[in-house]
């Protein structure tokens, strides 16, 4: 489980003033999923079938993996490899952006 904090890009092209936080740069089939997570309940503990990032949008979620927990805010996101179990508990209602694919680029 790797956590980190999104970074911004600023955004000039055609008159733009505005922040993009990328979540994901894959050259493989991608899933992206926008989901609602009401206090006090989860995603509840699964194996990753493939590469996984949850990026939190709002709210606050606790994220664990194995033996390992932490707690995510807004533009903070989580990343796990395939094969790993991973659970996802909202402390507020939240919402979450779920990336899958078989590898994320660097």
């Amino acid at each position: 489980m790797i956590v980190s904090t999104l970074s911004s890009k600023k955004l000039t092209q055609h008159q733009s003033n505005a922040l993009a936080f990328p979540l994901a740069l894959t050259s493989a089939a991608t899933n992206i999923s926008f989901i609602t997570i009401s206090k006090g309940e989860k995603i509840g503990m699964h194996q990753a079938h493939t590469a996984q990032r949850l990026c939190c949008l709002q709210g606050r979620v606790e994220v664990s993996s194995n033996q390992e927990s932490c707690e995510l805010l807004p533009l903070q996101m989580v990343e796990w490899t395939a094969g790993e179990y991973h659970e996802t508990v909202a402390l507020e209602d939240s919402q979450v952006i779920v990336v899958e694919t078989i590898q994320f680029e660097r």
